[in-house]
């Protein structure tokens, strides 16, 4: 602070009667009288300020805190320490349930899709334009087998089997004029053949005749001369007949021939109508009405709804359940897949629908590369045959699919015999990890399980995949902290009852 700053206004002072040091010191001390505190701190040495400051902001507080854990080390060591405890082990009580043995049918669950067991594309077998067009020949409607699809303008095909009914004629009356001529024939050769006889036995007489020197050599010779001409003729007949035999081969070859043509044609003919070959539904329709088709253009797509087909793939592990069936009798083909009876089950909400099928084959003859695993085709004789799975019994029938319809994705039960031995355990005593929790003497042993199939309420174990046997106990309480042979204690319940489930 400045010197004007730490100056207070001063009263009015006597005037001073004298002068020098006396007179001075005396107006100093009179000036301290009258002077105010804060103006005697102001003028206070540095010194001393700068001490004040150290003492309240250091030293105080390191005092004050020095005091308080010193109090608290004092009062520590005053307190007496609690008595000490034993806790014992925590042996946590458990519920079991025994290991039973598995001699049932097992179900495989694989999911499939639908497909067509064959479709048939239908074409045209001649060429020509579209005459008709049957209003059901569409893609969507069903059609039943001979219904009349498309029909082709058949005027040309008519015209061909008109020509070629004339050539058949023709060919025919040719045969008819030559067998008449052969008839002809063979009986003027009948006649010619009489006359000669008579000929030969004139010749006879002369020559006994001429033995006797009753007619002359010359008569015998003119006789002689006849019964050649007449052999002539006889023989020229005949190679008439002969050449009329090949003739009358050669027209009935053409009139095969012909005919072959005629039905040919007739056969295009027939083909001008296109009818359905199979019951169906109509997939595609490529042409309309008036549309030129060649032959062998393809004018629709139909398939066969009698039987219907359900592809799904198999694990290896599937396929082996079904390998052990041993359905497949020696010298059989062992490419083939062995039957087995299953069912389809599609879903649609909370309603479950199901139709019979049965495993029929192999799609392919190996595994897939993508998934390694085994494409397989399943049989549905009669897709329209559908029930109601869960159908509740007293309530009326509800609404249920027409028929199985190509798309649907649905689920495949394949019902399968069981020759390896297998153990059933619930559900809830299968631990994380794959392993179990066996109750033995006492404590809790950790074991491996190989499962074969979850249920709803237990799943199947391999036998031979773990220790397991029947009848042992498995703990089904929830424990938190788990260790390989930890003490336990069997809850003083009995064991809770074992449900049955479907497979």
């Amino acid at each position: 602070m400045s010197e004007s700053e730490t100056q207070v206004a001063k009263p009015d002072s006597p005037p001073s009667s004298s002068s020098g040091p006396n007179g001075d010191q005396a107006a100093e001390s009179t000036l301290d009288k009258y002077q105010a505190p804060a103006d005697r701190e102001a003028v206070a040495s540095p010194v001393e300020e700068v001490r004040f400051h150290v003492v309240k902001h250091l030293v105080l507080p390191g005092v004050i805190l020095f005091l308080g854990f010193a109090g608290l080390v004092a009062s520590s060591k005053l307190k007496k320490e609690p008595p000490r405890k034993e806790i014992p082990p925590f042996v946590p009580a458990v519920t079991t349930v025994p290991v039973e043995s598995f001699d049932g049918v097992m179900t495989m669950d694989i999911d499939g899709s639908v497909v067509p067991l064959r479709e048939v594309n239908i074409t045209t077998e001649v060429g020509g334009r579209i005459q008709s067009k049957a209003p059901q020949c569409r893609a969507g409607n069903f059609v039943t087998k001979g219904t009349e699809l498309f029909r082709i303008d058949a005027v040309d095909f008519e015209l061909e089997v008109k020509r070629l009914q004339q050539e058949v004629a023709q060919a025919e009356i040719g045969i008819q004029e030559i067998d008449v001529e052969l008839q002809n024939y063979r009986q003027l050769m009948q006649l010619a053949a009489e006359d000669r006889n008579l000929q030969l036995r004139e010749v006879k007489r002369l020559q006994g005749l001429v033995s006797n020197r009753v007619v002359t050599e010359s008569e015998l010779d003119r006789a002689r001369s006849t019964e050649v001409t007449k052999r002539n003729s006889l023989q020229t007949l005949a190679n008439q007949v002969k050449s009329l035999v090949p003739r009358r081969a050669n027209l009935e070859a053409s009139l095969d021939l012909a005919k072959t043509r005629l039905e040919k044609a007739q056969l295009d003919l027939n083909r001008t109508r296109i009818v359905a070959p199979i019951d169906g539904v109509i997939i595609n329709d490529l042409v309309e009405e008036n549309s030129f088709v060649a032959r062998g253009a393809t004018l629709t797509s139909m398939e066969d709804t009698s039987s219907i087909e359900v592809r799904c793939n198999l694990r290896s592990d599937q396929l082996f359940w079904l390998w052990g069936e041993g359905t497949n009798e020696a010298g059989a083909d062992q490419y083939q897949i062995p039957s087995a009876e299953a069912r389809v089950v599609y879903r649609l909400g909370d309603r479950e629908y199901e139709w019979d099928a049965v495993l029929s084959r192999y799609e392919g003859t190996g595994l897939d590369e993508r998934t390694r695993t085994i494409p397989c085709r399943l049989l549905v004789e009669n897709p329209t045959d559908v029930r109601v799975r869960n159908q509740s019994p007293g309530l009326r029938e509800v609404a249920k699919p027409p028929a199985l319809v190509r798309g649907m994705f649905v689920t495949v039960e394949i019902d399968t015999g069981t020759n390896a031995e297998l153990l059933r355990i619930p559900l809830d005593a299968r631990q994380l990890g794959g392993t179990v929790w066996q109750a033995r003497d006492g404590r809790l042993e950790i074991e491996p399980v190989t499962v074969v199939k979850q249920m709803k309420e237990a799943v199947l174990v391999d036998a031979a995949s773990t220790v397991l046997r029947v009848g042992d106990r498995l703990i089904v309480t929830p424990i938190a902290k788990v260790e390989d042979g930890m003490e336990i204690k069997l809850d003083d319940q009995e064991d809770r009852p074992f449900m049955d489930d479907a497979s």
